[in-house]
């Protein structure tokens, strides 16, 4: 357990909020109160920004064209063995 202030929400009631809105598909700023301030439950719901997420895939993305470029030139089937097909 963390040292300072106690939690002023539970986890339970911010995971509570977090089916809510996936539930009625409202905004994140019209979870109700019980549920705690709407800003936490969002940030639980997505502690990682959308930028680092399409930043690793595009990366990925890119390493397995890459992948299947060296393949095709070494004369191997130009297919990567990340798990796709496999």
């Amino acid at each position: 357990m963390k040292p300072g202030r106690p939690q002023a929400w539970t986890r339970r009631q911010l995971i509570a909020g977090i089916r809510w809105r996936t539930r009625t598909g409202a905004p994140w700023r019209d979870v109700p109160e019980h549920h705690g301030p709407w800003d936490r439950v969002d940030e639980l719901f997505d502690p990682v920004p959308l930028g680092v997420v399409l930043g690793r895939v595009v990366h990925r993305l890119l390493g397995c064209v890459d992948q299947r470029a060296e393949r095709a030139k070494l004369g191997r089937v130009p297919f990567c063995s990340g798990g796709f097909g496999a």
